[in-house]
């Protein structure tokens, strides 16, 4: 009889241990999911960041611009809620491979954090929102979020960049240059989606139609469509100096944060480095190496799988063909 409890009791305990481990695979499984719902560095961020999106519940809709769950009122997305400057009326709307990561050091040094230009940092500095020091669209309530969104002394600011040659940093960046940052965001557990991704372009191509990320995510989603109208200045990633300069200068703040302090030496003005210079290192020169990776026919694709951000009248991208 002793026997036959302690293999009873045994069993159970055996059985307990199998259902906690599978309650364990599908909570890391739904973070997954959520993670790809979203397409944001999560695996960088903190577990609780990504769960909390589950929590999310639809808001009763009233008659105020911003609402609790759009996108741009989230937290938790790296680049999802826009970053606001009150002193200067901006509220800049930072997207990945579109040179993010100067922004970002510069709306630090313009809320005169004493290390604004680290980059890279243990705390992943400039870029966690919970810690960079910068202040977001939801660390308002509604009702000033939406009065900000549209009022017209107000400056709503967005930086584009030609689809196909966004796409080929992304490539560069994250699958040729860091193995592991596709497994993380695309097959976690498996593994399998990185060799044929690393392969070629048209590789990661098939690769991303199940695997969406704000690095390649269409620019024309990085909000919902009715905040579109209300963006007011528009800059293009082929003329990122001027248009910088330009938008600096209309805010008041181009002498003190943008003509200098820039570069290794602290002598150049804003987006003046290089690719792979201070504040660039994720750079990758895809322009000129666009020859390299598309095909003609892979051209063609991207443009169509993009082609939402081309009939996007606001971000007045131009469609061109690099390849013949």
């Amino acid at each position: 009889m002793w026997r036959v409890s302690q293999r009873y009791l045994l069993l159970l305990t055996l059985l307990a241990a199998c259902l906690c481990c599978v309650n364990l695979v599908l909570t890391v499984w739904r973070s997954d999911s959520v993670r790809g719902a979203f397409g944001h560095e999560s695996f960088l961020s903190s577990p609780a960041d990504a769960i909390s999106f589950t929590a999310i519940q639809p808001q009763p809709v009233d008659d105020l611009l911003v609402q609790q769950g759009d996108r741009i009122y989230l937290r938790g997305d790296w680049d999802g809620a826009p970053i606001v400057l009150e002193e200067y009326k901006l509220i800049f709307f930072t997207t990945a491979k579109v040179g993010c990561t100067v922004w970002k050091q510069l709306f630090r040094r313009m809320m005169k954090i004493s290390d604004w230009n680290v980059h890279n940092t243990a705390r992943l500095i400039p870029w966690n929102p919970e810690l960079n020091g910068l202040k977001y669209l939801y660390d308002y309530n509604r009702t000033v979020a939406s009065y900000m969104m549209i009022a017209n002394d107000w400056t709503r600011a967005i930086f584009v960049r030609d689809p196909k040659e966004r796409f080929l940093s992304a490539y560069l960046d994250k699958v040729v240059d860091n193995k592991d940052f596709f497994r993380k965001q695309c097959c976690l557990f498996t593994g399998a989606c990185v060799a044929p991704a690393r392969e070629s372009l048209q590789g990661f191509f098939d690769a991303v139609q199940t695997c969406e990320d704000a690095h390649w995510k269409p620019q024309h989603r990085r909000m919902e469509s009715k905040y579109w109208r209300y963006v007011n200045f528009v800059g293009h990633m082929e003329t990122t100096s001027q248009d910088a300069e330009h938008l600096l200068k209309m805010i008041g703040a181009w002498k003190l944060y943008g003509q200098s302090g820039w570069g290794r030496s602290g002598n150049l003005s804003i987006f003046k480095t290089s690719a792979g210079g201070a504040g660039r290192e994720h750079a990758t020169n895809a322009k000129e190496r666009f020859a390299a990776f598309y095909t003609p026919s892979l051209e063609r694709q991207v443009e169509l799988y993009y082609s939402g951000d081309y009939a996007n009248s606001v971000m007045n991208l131009t469609t061109k063909r690099f390849l013949i």
